[in-house]
């Protein structure tokens, strides 16, 4: 269809490295049975997308990433024990509600700020040691194997704590998620 004078290119897709002719796709029964575009048609397409100020005007549709994003947050959310996630940096980028119960800070607190704040202070030295060799070489594992694993809540107490890690890669980005579970008696 077009759309103020400009033909909309939802129904195109990169394949195999090149454009497909959304009338073949439709012709033929999917993009797999398509062929790739020629450089006249591919041109003819884009002048047809062409604006009279020479703008060119795309929509993507990225509801489906959207929606993955969202189950994605509610699983994090929908978990039984704190969890969150933190760059290589160590900075928080995200929690779930079960962070806020088991360490007593808001999550706005806690967003952006160095895990530090989480971690009694005697073991914050090792911790950044930790750190630096998880993001090095990061694997799913629990965290501290024969260490003392402790938190540190809003108010100063501390309690021992399991701690698994996963990395989750995002693009050229690696993020440590991690799932904290208090073991106080």
């Amino acid at each position: 269809g077009t759309r103020g004078g400009r033909a909309d290119v939802d129904r195109r897709r990169l394949a195999d490295d090149a454009f497909v002719d959304p009338d073949e796709v439709q012709a033929e029964g999917g993009f797999d049975r398509a062929r790739p575009l020629s450089d006249r048609r591919l041109v003819d397409l884009l002048r047809e997308l062409l604006a009279e100020d020479g703008s060119i005007w795309v929509s993507i549709d990225t509801t489906e990433r959207h929606e993955a994003e969202e189950r994605s947050q509610l699983m994090v959310e929908a978990a039984p024990y704190a969890m969150l996630m933190a760059d290589t940096e160590g900075r928080i980028v995200m929690t779930n509600r079960q962070v806020e119960t088991v360490f007593g800070y808001p999550k706005a607190e806690l967003l952006g700020k160095s895990l530090d704040l989480l971690i009694p202070e005697r073991l914050r030295g090792q911790h950044a040691d930790h750190v630096r060799k998880f993001a090095a070489d990061s694997s799913v594992r629990q965290m501290g194997s024969g260490r003392e694993v402790a938190g540190r809540r809003a108010d100063g107490t501390e309690f021992p704590a399991e701690v698994g890690l996963s990395p989750v890669v995002s693009g050229a980005v690696t993020y440590v998620l991690a799932s904290i579970l208090d073991i106080s008696p």
